[in-house]
């Protein structure tokens, strides 16, 4: 009898069999992405309103990419009703890192004392590595009708918790690659940096797409039954 496979062979494993579909969303997304950082650039203004707006509208749109590709990914039906709890809990997720971040700027800005820029720091250290233990929740909640509880998914993490956090802390190093375009003088330079945003803006996103995945099929008490998990690895093989 096989016991289950390390998290690390299970995300390898999703990278490997990511579908020409969810690919091709990621694709687009940040294709559009690229295109609109461009537009920003070659107008050379301040972010409007209307610049907000459309960024909103980006972000939901990549918020459907990653929905549609991981529901492609571990063979569940999308709806309309599984989006909206999977965004309720990818927001859930992500909003104490954001917020951290965000009065951590505003501190900066501000110039305030030296001990509370230490302490938001301090925070963000120790919120970060709770939001990589969170990763199977979004997929977790759209899966079910009942609410999920995010105790139950940390407490289900447990071996494959430094494998988890690992491979969130290589996706936001992988992110950092990406130049900034306003660092561009020339419209070939401007080009240049919007490949290279391109390029590592699908990379993390398969990246992430993966995570969510493995996290969800390693978790016993959230992801597919034994019998289940049977079928998918023989229909993959086949």
């Amino acid at each position: 009898m096989h016991g289950p496979k390390p998290f690390t062979e299970t995300l390898f494993s999703e990278l490997g069999t990511m579908p020409p579909q969810g690919m091709a969303l990621i694709l687009v997304f940040n294709l559009v992405s690229g295109l609109h950082a461009l537009s920003l650039w070659r107008a050379g203004r301040d972010s409007s309103v209307v610049d907000g707006l459309v960024f909103a509208i980006e972000m939901l749109f990549g918020a459907v990419a990653i929905f549609l590709s991981t529901m492609l990914l571990v063979d569940r039906r999308a709806s309309f009703a599984a989006f909206a709890r999977f965004l309720a809990a990818l927001v859930a997720t992500f909003l104490p890192l954001l917020l951290t971040a965000g009065l951590l700027l505003v501190t900066v800005k501000a110039d305030y004392r030296e001990g509370w820029v230490l302490v938001l720091v301090a925070l963000m250290l120790a919120v970060f590595p709770l939001t990589s233990l969170l990763a199977a929740w979004p997929l977790a909640q759209a899966l079910s009708h009942v609410f999920v509880s995010p105790v139950r998914v940390l407490s289900a993490t447990r071996g494959h918790r430094w494998a988890l956090v690992g491979t969130n802390y290589a996706v936001g190093a992988l992110n950092r690659i990406s130049p900034d375009i306003d660092a561009a003088r020339e419209r070939w330079e401007a080009l240049l940096i919007v490949a290279v945003q391109i390029g590592v803006g699908f990379g993390s996103m398969m990246l992430m797409v993966s995570i969510i995945a493995s996290a969800w099929r390693s978790n016993r008490s959230l992801g597919p039954t034994d019998r289940e998990g049977q079928a998918m690895s023989s229909d993959r093989t086949s």
